[in-house]
């Protein structure tokens, strides 16, 4: 009976290992919702797909222990006032985020198209 309990934790924790090693994580993501491990919920004003970036303040790979991650999107994200740029990289089913407060945000959106984005960490 314990392999098999053993088993089965194996078979449901291994797929959310990449999420387990960020700080942020997406608990639900809708078309324009997103809630994320703060328990906020966030309107996605912008998805941004790694063909589109042309920023290269940002990482193309990551390494995260033995996985190399490759750059996927990046959110521009808001809560009411608050505006955050979440950066995603990921390999077939780990993922890892990593999300920046962006400071000031008109800005930001005029220069989103290629531009690098200034962030407050």
């Amino acid at each position: 009976m314990k392999k098999y309990l053993l088993i089965v934790f194996i078979l449901f924790s291994a797929p959310h290992y990449g999420q387990s090693l960020s700080k942020t994580s997406i608990i639900y993501e809708a078309k324009q919702q997103v809630v994320m491990n703060n328990g906020k919920s966030y309107q996605i004003l912008i998805e941004k797909p790694f063909y589109e970036i042309a920023d290269t303040t940002i990482q193309r790979h990551k390494q995260i222990g033995d996985d190399l991650l490759r750059l996927n999107r990046i959110l521009i994200l808001k809560n009411n006032n608050e505006h955050i740029k979440l950066i995603e990289w990921s390999k077939e089913r780990i993922r890892f985020y990593q999300s920046k407060e962006i400071i000031d945000f008109d800005f930001e959106m005029k220069n989103f198209s290629g531009a690098n984005m200034i962030t407050k960490d």
